[in-house]
């Protein structure tokens, strides 16, 4: 859900973020993820997404409340994140 802001060009953290888990994700198959924007306010930004299966089953879904980084902050949470890589199993 976070990754839709990147989309508006928007850096902002998680105020709140709530999950309800439907069924269990199996690793062995392709899942679809769905983020969508649900409101826009000045500071404020909220979310909602699904993880489904190809046919259709929503595995998980949920709510979130993101909060923009003030525009001299977005460097130094940039740099922050220069650490993060991915590492296979």
């Amino acid at each position: 859900m976070g990754r839709v802001l990147t989309l508006h060009n928007v850096w902002a953290m998680t105020g709140r973020l709530e999950v309800q888990f439907r069924k269990p994700v199996p690793l062995d198959q392709e899942l679809t993820i769905i983020g969508e924007l649900t409101r826009s306010r000045s500071r404020a930004y909220e979310a909602r997404g699904e993880i489904r299966l190809p046919d259709g089953t929503v595995l998980a879904e949920g709510t979130g409340l993101y909060i923009r980084i003030p525009d001299e902050r977005i460097e130094e949470a940039r740099s922050a994140l220069d650490f993060w890589q991915v590492v296979s199993d």
